[in-house]
């Protein structure tokens, strides 16, 4: 089915825009950043400790925090609770390919899923078919190691595409491309919820495969939440 109103998102421009958005409203960003441990006061964390990239250790005072760290994220919630339930989250891997057919795509080409496999066409001609889904070997108790790409799992996902589209039969590999999809385990994707006993802390991560899609909805209920508390600490004070 070809649907006209369709529209993509590139996910790296628009993670990059977002970043330099933030910055511009004053937003301070250490990507290497790791938190250490949580300062809490009764139901309230008013504080982080935060080893930064430069390996200086900060305290960073706070009123509500919004946990959304991917797969790191089960860590730094589960090291500011006593009890309760911890969250575990594994990262699933994926495996897709940027491919140029030999023939011009039609204008109306329309994006083709069978198989959980996906044909995307680009504007520029080429075509993303993806992705993989693999995951973390399993020791019984599910602790999960990260895990590692199947050196055939694009072999696969290329003749299982070729097997219902015929126009990747001679197209040549532009590149390929692997990342880590955050999943939680034990319950349904996305994790948005305030962390057990912690009135200002917020978990809004382990989107799985809809992480892109669901970031405006995402950011929204984080932002009513925020407001939320907001206003429970002024009427506190």
């Amino acid at each position: 089915m070809y649907s006209a109103d369709d529209r993509q998102v590139e996910p790296i421009p628009l993670l990059e825009a977002a970043i330099a958005a933030a910055q511009s409203q004053g937003v301070q960003f250490d990507f290497d950043g790791q938190v250490e441990s949580g300062l809490t006061d009764g139901d309230r964390l008013t504080g982080i400790r935060l080893r930064r990239s430069s390996g200086a250790i900060d305290t960073v005072d706070l009123d509500a925090l919004v946990i959304t760290a991917g797969a790191g994220s089960a860590a730094i919630a589960n090291g500011m609770i006593a009890d309760g339930n911890p969250l575990t989250i594994v990262n699933i891997l994926g495996q897709a390919l940027h491919l140029r057919p030999k023939s011009p795509l039609h204008p109306h080409t329309p994006v083709i899923t069978r198989d959980d496999i996906h044909v995307v066409p680009r504007p520029d001609g080429t075509l993303w078919v993806g992705a993989t889904v693999e995951f973390p070997a399993e020791d019984g108790s599910y602790h999960l190691n990260e895990p590692i790409a199947d050196p055939e799992g694009l072999d696969r996902l290329l003749t299982t595409a070729k097997s219902f589209y015929p126009a990747l039969e001679h197209a040549d590999i532009i590149t390929t491309w692997q990342g880590m999809r955050p999943r939680p385990v034990g319950r349904s994707a996305p994790v948005i919820e305030p962390v057990a006993g912690l009135a200002n802390v917020l978990l809004a991560t382990a989107h799985y495969r809809n992480g892109v899609l669901l970031a405006p909805a995402t950011a929204q209920r984080s932002i009513n939440w925020l407001q939320q508390t907001q206003i429970a600490n002024s009427a506190a004070n």
